[in-house]
């Protein structure tokens, strides 16, 4: 698949980037490339990067925020990862039971008006690190 010519240099790495990432098999990296290459105005991703190993998880979403950011593009994407979804959404819609019950901007969501399951869950990222924070002061030699 060749990337469209009017895109930049810089977009045309950022394509690479989440080409070349050793994610899944060569058809998650030509299904990605295809998906990208054509400049698309809407972009669906069904729990795009569950299969991987944090690190390469964090570089290719990284990767593809920039190039979500530098193309204006709008992206739907399906996850269960609260930590992905707050690290990578503008909005946020949550579902319980198959019902929408919150959809909007994170800090929104965390409102005290917001649906008491929707903020439960967007605050227990916070909640997991703390609690891990805990573990490494109880292990000064964690640190370094």
């Amino acid at each position: 698949m060749v990337p469209d010519p009017e895109l930049s240099k810089g977009e045309r790495q950022l394509l690479g980037e989440l080409v070349s990432c050793p994610a899944g098999s060569v058809n998650a990296s030509v299904s990605r490339a295809r998906a990208l290459a054509g400049r698309p105005r809407i972009v669906l991703m069904d729990e795009p990067f569950d299969a991987l190993d944090p690190i390469t998880r964090d570089a290719l979403a990284r990767s593809f925020r920039r190039l979500h950011d530098t193309l204006d593009l709008t992206t739907v994407m399906v996850t269960h990862d609260v930590n992905e979804a707050l690290l990578l959404g503008d909005r946020i819609g949550v579902m319980r039971n198959g019902e929408l019950v919150g959809l909007g901007a994170p800090p929104d969501l965390l409102d005290a008006s917001a649906d008491s399951y929707a903020r439960q869950l967007l605050e227990m990222p916070r909640r997991q690190a703390e609690r891990v924070a805990r573990k490494f002061d109880a292990h000064p030699l964690a640190h370094g």
